[in-house]
């Protein structure tokens, strides 16, 4: 054997770099301190120029999510609640004609709590039976232990919460008010290795948990809505890297958002791209 051909022998036996066009692959100080690497979406690369060019090459061409059912529009939300018996044909005449006139941009379940002529639970209920996503409540002395999993931000832009989470099938149930977002469901599984299952809760429930996991936020994320190119946001996550002394990072697209987790700490970074417009929503209002 060569000398030439000892460093690929001895690397060969340790850790590759993952990125295909490495420069340090004969490079003796990279080779023989692999802790000096960063883990990337699984794969360990050598150098700060290697998981730069991996990075921005894996933003780039990060698929669209898998679109989700589009069944659940079905039936309109008043004709539900007329057919539970929960408002009368006047009722919901008058407050179509009301939503028409002063608040057209207001979905028909907040013109109907705003009437006062349908409450928050009849309304979860009906858009339960027409999505087929099952109901989850919360007594109110009772608090969702999974709020810190995910991004803050991403509770208050999907009026969304992690209600419940099921280690024997490693499963997190994701609770919506006004629409599921199959991207976010996606974007979870990606990100953290488990099941997502959407379901329905109320308002008032969301807005009383959002405030629990507001308060008890570490602060542990970054959110980026100015716009920006992929190359700084690998500049701008590199620097976060190296100020944490990350190990790994992974990455998750969320429709418009970009999702970075950097462990051991935690630490997320999203980032929005409006240019990615493949979020898949489902209305439920």
């Amino acid at each position: 054997m060569t000398l030439s051909e000892l460093p690929i022998r001895l690397l060969s036996k340790g850790r590759r770099c993952g990125n295909q066009h490495c420069k340090h692959a004969l490079d003796w100080t990279q080779m023989l301190r692999p802790d000096r690497g960063i883990e990337f979406q699984g794969q360990w690369l050598c150098s700060e120029d290697c998981f730069s060019s991996v990075m921005e090459d894996a933003i780039s061409t990060i698929p669209e999510p898998v679109p989700g059912p589009v069944s659940s529009r079905g039936m309109p939300l008043g004709l539900v609640l007329l057919s539970r018996g929960y408002l009368t044909h006047t009722q919901l005449n008058q407050a179509l004609q009301y939503q028409q006139s002063r608040r057209p941009a207001k979905r028909i379940g907040d013109v109907l709590k705003e009437l006062g002529v349908a409450n928050d639970r009849q309304i979860t209920r009906a858009l339960a039976e027409r999505s087929g996503c099952p109901v989850f409540t919360l007594q109110p002395s009772e608090s969702s232990s999974c709020g810190e999993c995910l991004p803050l931000h991403f509770l208050e832009v999907y009026r969304m919460l992690p209600v419940h989470f099921s280690p024997g099938t490693r499963t997190l149930f994701l609770g919506f008010t006004e629409r599921v977002s199959y991207a976010l469901l996606y974007a979870v599984e990606q990100m953290l290795g488990i099941h997502a299952e959407p379901c329905l809760i109320e308002s008032s429930l969301y807005e009383r948990q959002y405030e629990i996991a507001r308060n008890r936020s570490s602060n542990a994320q970054i959110v980026i809505e100015t716009a920006i190119t992929i190359s700084e946001a690998v500049r701008l996550v590199l620097n976060y890297a190296r100020q944490l002394q990350t190990a790994s990072v992974r990455v998750a697209s969320c429709g418009e958002y970009l999702w970075l987790r950097l462990t051991p700490t935690g630490f997320d970074i999203v980032i929005r791209f409006p240019q990615r417009q493949f979020d898949t929503h489902t209305p439920v209002i």
